[in-house]
């Protein structure tokens, strides 16, 4: 499976679950993500970087989709 199918399937696996909450949730769950990134990168985390990075590439274009949706 290549990196975009990975996001794709992630993005998919999570695709409702916040859709209800505020654009600020949304960033402090993006945010938290990053650090993830951040500790997987000194070796600090038990996942890889390349899962956080899937996993922040699916919450962004979650949440995009959720503000095209609600403008």
């Amino acid at each position: 499976m290549n990196s975009y199918e990975i996001v794709i399937e992630f993005k998919e696996k999570h695709s409702r679950t916040w859709r209800d909450k505020p654009d600020w949730f949304w960033f402090i769950c993006l945010i938290e993500e990053v650090i993830e990134l951040g500790l997987a990168l000194l070796g600090l985390h038990r996942h890889s970087p390349e899962y956080e990075m899937a996993q922040i590439s699916s919450i962004c274009m979650n949440w995009m989709e959720k503000r095209e949706r609600s403008a």
